[in-house]
């Protein structure tokens, strides 16, 4: 039993040791990892390259590589390693043994197959440039990529080459072309088809395409052009387009850095909106009729503004007519939310004559409407010797043998709305919504030898013939500087006007036939208003609200002005050595409804006294005559400061005069007025020759009065006892000298 076991257990020993000899003799080591070197090749086509390939475990049982190509048409490669470029393009190339491989990225450049360009087509307006951008194929793996560009007309389509891109650039004329684009390798091209389609609708960028557009405006009838950005001149000299007809928008952009010689648009059938002239633009005028926007408005100019300074030296004899948004306004012409905040300067070197001179901070003359617009800048004007003359744009608003005198105004230098067929007057043109904060200023002077022509000044229009205003304000100061430079008086037969709000105007422009006179309502003037002259051979005229009616021996109710619901609380002053008419209204007789000054008025030391025929002011009018004029609810509290003997003033009206009969004098009044010994000084009036007997105030509407007289010395307050004892006499508190007689007194109230 013993030796059995002993015999089993060593034979099965010695077979496990057989077998164990013979795993060893028969292993197999296989292969963990492939690399093959180099990683990434770049060839040329045509050339080789032998690659390498390591096997990981060097000792792996089967070593042997295996070699392929993604792309047999880029590289090959044969069973020893050795890859051929073949053509362009990328391949990868693998070297495997077993079941492990290792790669070798191979880029093979050779030559262009094809080019493509990209857009295809494309539509540029004027002036515009586009970019094309050339591919050479294949892409990425081309050994010479250079391109020539070409235009099928380089004088009206010009193509600047950089490489694989160029600039395509319009000229100004429609029409099909086409950019060409070619190889150096092999001379494949490609097109790109573009077509000149004229301005842009989506708007100008540029200042070529502005340029452009404005030699050729007069092709844009129907069309709306618009501005897409601000428009950099860099300097150069903005053209000006001829006629215009169609639409031109800013869309608030700007004009910046351009030399502005001329009107933008010389003249306007069309409607030019929402543009604004920069600050930096040089404003050259290189004529004395010129404005930057506009020379001749007939169609509409609306929302535009220029912030640029407005400079002109006459230099020679020539018609002036400067306005900081349009140089004339027809009456088929509309200007409105226009702004001017650039200084405007006219100035003529002594001794040169300057014809028609005329200012205005919107324009310089209209026939047409003027809405809601502003003028925000100062405004000096100095006319040299300025003459009476028909003649320029100004003259083609008027007919016959009419002169033009001097006019500046914050808005309008002179307003006259005229049927030139039918030679009348017409009111449904006019002035409304506007104001002024620039001051207004006028230096007029002439002296014995060299007197100027008229002048006419005011913060809103410098003279108004025909139409209406409404709604305006000024803030500005007014100033007319009519002295002779000699300092003494001086004879002379030209009349001047100074107004806060306007003037009217009739002598030479609108005869009296069918004329219907300006109407003002709902005027408001705070800008002091400032008359200096030396000149005594005719009365000057200076007034808070109208500096004169020129309506003095015109007494028909029909053609008498209506002053309406106006205010003033600017102070106005008369000043030199002339003969002065100064109110708080108007200067001069009128009719006058609601209105109410504030302002102080004063008249100098040297003006004129002479007692009726010196100088004299009033709080609503300086000297009102004749039966178709009233004033009708009006209120007087503005103070007045006489300067000289004989000098007259009145509380309510500086001198009543001529036939008033029951013309309604309705109001209150409650000042004082003050001058040195021998003036006269009148609650109601300074001084009355009226040749009727006129009545003051009615049954239904009172005149109220109260206030203080100051001459000399001696102070007197009105009192209901003092006026009514005294009333009647030729010398009483209301009416300073009374030379008409006994005046009905019923109706005259003291206002407590």
């Amino acid at each position: 039993m013993k030796k059995r076991i002993t015999f089993t257990v060593a034979a099965v020993a010695a077979l496990c040791a057989f077998c164990s000899c013979q795993q060893k003799e028969e292993e197999t080591v296989v292969v963990r990892a492939v690399a093959v070197t180099p990683s990434s090749l770049t060839l040329e086509t045509g050339d080789t390259e032998v690659l390498t390939a390591e096997v990981t475990p060097s000792n792996a049982t089967d070593k042997t590589i295996t070699w392929t190509s993604s792309d047999s048409k880029v590289a090959t490669v044969n069973e020893n390693g050795v890859v051929t470029a073949v053509g362009s393009g990328k391949a990868v190339i693998t070297g495997k043994s077993g079941t492990k491989s290792g790669t070798c990225d191979v880029t093979v450049m050779g030559g262009a197959t094809s080019v493509k360009v990209s857009p295809e087509s494309i539509e540029l307006s004027y002036n515009e440039t586009a970019t094309l951008v050339a591919v050479v194929e294949p892409e990425g793996f081309v050994k010479n990529t250079a391109v020539t560009w070409t235009s099928s007309n380089a004088e009206l389509l010009k193509v600047e080459g950089d490489g694989l891109s160029a600039k395509v650039t319009a000229a100004s004329t429609k029409g099909d072309f086409s950019v060409t684009v070619k190889t150096v390798d092999g001379g494949f091209t490609a097109e790109c088809k573009v077509s000149v389609v004229g301005l842009s609708a989506n708007g100008f960028k540029t200042a070529a395409e502005l340029v452009t557009f404005l030699e050729k405006a007069e092709e844009y009838e129907t069309e709306d052009i618009k501005l897409a950005s601000d428009i950099d001149l860099a300097g150069a000299t903005l053209p000006s387009a001829t006629t215009f007809k169609g639409t031109f928008n800013g869309q608030g952009y700007s004009i910046t850095n351009a030399t502005i010689n001329g009107p933008i648009f010389l003249i306007n059938e069309g409607t030019v909106k929402n543009l604004v002239i920069a600050a930096n633009c040089k404003i050259q005028p290189s004529v004395g009729e010129f404005a930057p926007f506009v020379g001749i408005n007939k169609g509409t100019i609306s929302g535009c503004t220029n912030n640029a300074y407005i400079g002109y030296t006459v230099s020679e004899e020539e018609y002036i007519l400067v306005g900081g948004i349009a140089e004339c306004n027809y009456r088929d012409g509309v200007i409105e939310n226009c702004t001017n905040n650039g200084e405007i300067n006219v100035v003529a070197n002594e001794g040169v004559k300057t014809d028609a001179p005329t200012v205005g901070g919107i324009v310089g003359a209209s026939a047409g409407f003027i809405r809601s617009s502003k003028n925000t800048a100062k405004i000096t004007h100095n006319p040299g010797i300025g003459i009476l003359k028909k003649g320029g744009s100004i003259g083609e608003l008027i007919a016959g043998k009419n002169n033009i005198p001097n006019h500046a105004g914050g808005i309008v230098g002179w307003f006259v709305a005229y049927d030139v067929d039918n030679a009348i007057g017409l009111i449904d043109r006019g002035i409304e919504d506007c104001s002024n904060t620039g001051s207004v200023t006028v230096t007029a002077k002439g002296g014995q030898e060299t007197a100027t022509c008229r002048a006419y000044v005011a913060g809103i229009a410098g003279s108004v013939s025909g139409g209406y205003l409404k709604n305006c304000t000024n803030e500005g100061a007014v100033t007319l500087d009519h002295g002779s430079g000699l300092n003494a008086p001086v004879t002379t037969d030209k009349q001047m006007w100074c107004g806060g709000i306007y003037n009217i105007n009739l002598n030479d422009h609108v005869p009296g036939g069918g004329y219907t006179y300006p109407a003002c309502s709902g005027a408001t003037n705070r800008g002091a208003v400032t008359l200096k002259t030396d000149y005594t051979g005719a009365y000057m005229y200076v007034g808070g609200i109208c500096g004169n009616t020129d309506v003095e021996n015109n007494a028909t109710t029909s053609v008498n002005p209506l002053i309406s619901d106006c205010t003033n609380y600017g102070k106005v002053l008369g000043t030199g050595y002339g003969k002065i008419r100064a109110g708080g209204i108007t200067a001069q007789t009128g009719n006058l409804k609601k209105c109410i000054n504030y302002g102080e008025i004063e008249l100098g030391p040297n003006c004129l006294a002479n007692a009726n025929v010196g100088s004299f002011a009033g709080n609503l009018s300086c000297y009102h005559a004749g039966a178709g004029h009233s004033i009708v609810d009006c209120e007087a509290y503005g103070n007045i400061k006489l300067g000289a003997t004989k000098q007259m003033a009145g509380g309510f009206v500086g001198i009543l005069g001529g036939a008033l009969g029951a013309t309604p004098i309705t109001g209150k009044v409650n000042c004082t007025i003050s001058g040195p010994e021998g003036s006269y000084c009148g609650v109601l009036t300074g001084y009355c020759n009226a040749t009727d007997q006129w009545i003051v105030g009615t049954a239904d509407a009172p005149m109220y009065v109260a206030g203080k007289i100051v001459v000399g010395t001696a102070e007197t307050v009105l009192t209901e006892a003092n006026y009514l004892e005294s009333w009647g006499q030729t010398y009483n508190p209301l009416v300073a000298w009374d030379k008409s007689g006994a005046h009905e007194s019923t109706y005259i109230k003291f206002l407590k």
